[in-house]
């Protein structure tokens, strides 16, 4: 094994903010992988670079098995039995030294006619810029570089400038708003409108081809991943069938509070109370977003844009109410609505919430007072921002 050495190059995010900071590091990040903590999805992602290009994305660093996984899901060359069957025999041939060498594995795979390396590369980035459409705009977290020079030798792949990935990756973003209207998520399931579908110009194969897709019921990303397509191309393509009435989309039960999700946010010094607080608030259906240094919630409230702000009142540098004047001084943030939370369930402090034009919720002291304090915030939730 290389011994690998950590840098001291690291950052928290906001949203809008990750691409931006990748670019700020990317002369000093050239070697190695970013391991990035998507908070806000509550997982890991990997970015892995050598000599300053990427060159793989994933849920887990760059090895030969998570490389290999990433061409079986986005290639459809690569689903094919026999095609793993003789895969399945090269590796099995190879030694444990030639199984940690992406180049040398490709270039076996590439000698028995099984792939080539144009496909490999156009696979890759297919599946780079898959993860940056999901993880790169509306997330926040933490991002630590890893230095790695073993990467030099064992991954072997020309890879990709991060500048032009990026610029590829907002293009994307754009395409997926322009395609909204017509598809809500890319979890949609396909729906034949079967008396506009027959009665429609298509061609027989035309028809043929669409009825093939949608008869699986499957989702839009599950279709792209079974025909090796990219998920942009095919929500263009159902677009298209959308706007045309010849199709219509479901969005799952389990999907359906992610569009347009309410956007609650909390601040509270308490790291216990915010673990609490956004695994219960979560469940309700609301996006959550936590802040545990009060001196730097309006900047982050003003990254994110939350539709309701709950408040602790005594924290330490700033308390609940001066954090409000500072939140009503600005004009994006002046008309949110705002909770205090407390312990202290005093007329004072109540008096002051209404003074403030906040409403008041009372932190549960015991734990006969939970049960109650769950019921009171979930009305409290419905009624300022109801779930549609």
């Amino acid at each position: 094994m290389y011994s690998k050495i950590t840098e001291s190059l690291s950052f928290s995010f906001k949203i809008d903010q990750l691409a931006e900071k990748l670019g700020e590091f990317a002369s000093q990040a050239r070697t190695g992988y970013w391991k990035i903590n998507l908070e806000s999805k509550g997982q890991l992602w990997y970015l892995t670079l050598a000599q300053g290009r990427v060159i793989f994305s994933g849920v887990e660093p760059l090895s030969w098995a998570s490389f290999r996984d990433n061409l079986q899901r986005h290639l459809l060359k690569f689903k094919n039995a026999n095609l793993q069957e003789n895969l399945n025999i090269l590796e099995q041939e190879s030694t444990p030294e030639q199984l940690q060498q992406i180049g040398v594995m490709l270039s076996k795979i590439e000698k028995q006619g099984l792939i080539t390396r144009e496909e490999v590369l156009q696979t890759s980035q297919k599946s780079i810029l898959l993860d940056l459409d999901n993880y790169l705009f509306e997330t926040t977290g933490k991002a630590e570089f890893i230095a790695d020079p073993s990467l030099i030798t064992q991954a072997q792949i020309p890879g990709f400038k991060l500048e032009d990935l990026m610029t590829r990756a907002n293009q994307r973003r754009m395409q997926w708003q322009l395609l909204k209207t017509q598809i809500p998520s890319i979890k949609a399931i396909p729906k034949l409108n079967q008396k506009a579908f027959e009665n429609s110009q298509l061609t027989p194969q035309q028809k043929q081809k669409i009825q093939k897709l949608i008869k699986s019921g499957k989702s839009l990303e599950n279709i792209a991943q079974k025909v090796g397509k990219d998920t942009l191309e095919i929500g263009q393509f159902f677009a298209k069938l959308s706007q045309s009435g010849l199709v219509s989309l479901k969005v799952p039960l389990e999907d359906q509070t992610m569009i347009g999700q309410k956007r609650v946010f909390v601040v509270d010094d308490s790291p216990v109370l915010l673990q609490q607080f956004q695994r219960l608030v979560t469940k309700f259906g609301y996006k959550v977003y936590t802040c545990g240094e009060p001196l730097n919630a309006v900047e982050a409230m003003l990254n994110i844009e939350p539709d309701l702000v709950f408040i602790d009142i005594n924290m330490p540098g700033i308390n609940g109410f001066e954090l409000i004047k500072q939140i009503r001084r600005k004009s994006l943030l002046s008309s949110i609505p705002l909770v205090l939370l407390t312990a202290e369930k005093s007329v004072s402090n109540q008096w002051r919430a209404n003074w403030a034009n906040c409403k008041f919720l009372a932190k549960p002291r015991t734990k006969e007072e939970v049960e109650q304090f769950q019921t009171e915030l979930q009305q409290l939730l419905q009624e300022i921002i109801p779930l549609s």
